[in-house]
């Protein structure tokens, strides 16, 4: 339940016994926790008959509906898709389960995968700002090699200095940069 008293999971024990093809005599005993989760929507699974007759774009409507070369004729919006509560089963092999504990189990580890997966993404995001930034220092550097050529060759040339300043542009730029990678690393 939620602060104002909503319903957003239902569980459900269930306990199933299924024989072993290798070992008639033996069962295989499992515990079911069956959790319905209604903040988590999916689409309604069809039957694999009333699937058939959804195939073709005029499905859903009278066979008098279904003239539209007829003057007069009009285009009615197609049927919502519908949707249901997204179910959750957790089984286990354990001689005693219960199943609202699992259940507390499967959303504390559900909302784990969802930080870590949040924490990788933000890592892929500094690594690839910190190699662009790398980038940036090596196209500075050779800038300012390239301008520094450009003034010492015989006769000097002036595009040399704007070689230059741009490397101090770029420069600058890459510092700024990570700068504020680090800072919002704080």
């Amino acid at each position: 339940m939620d602060t104002q008293g909503k319903v957003l999971r239902e569980v459900a024990p269930a306990r199933i016994t299924l024989p072993q093809s290798e070992h008639p005599e033996e069962v295989l005993s499992l515990r079911v926790a069956l959790i319905r989760d209604l903040r988590r929507v999916v689409p309604l699974q069809q039957d694999q008959e009333d699937a058939a007759l959804l195939h073709r774009w005029d499905a859903d409507l009278e066979q008098t509906e279904r003239q539209w070369w007829q003057e007069g004729w009009q285009a009615t919006a197609a049927l919502a898709t519908q949707m249901t509560p997204k179910l959750i089963p957790i089984v286990t092999t354990a001689s005693t389960c219960d199943a609202l504990e699992n259940a507390v189990a499967e959303e504390r580890l559900r909302n784990k995968e969802i930080i870590f997966s949040l924490r990788d993404k933000k890592l892929r995001t500094k690594r690839t700002q910190t190699f662009l930034v790398s980038l940036l220092y090596l196209l500075s550097t050779f800038l300012a090699g390239s301008g520094a050529n450009l003034l010492t060759t015989n006769p000097p040339n002036s595009v040399g200095w704007i070689t230059i300043a741009l490397a101090s542009i770029v420069y600058i730029i890459a510092t700024l940069i990570t700068t504020l990678i680090v800072i919002e690393g704080v």
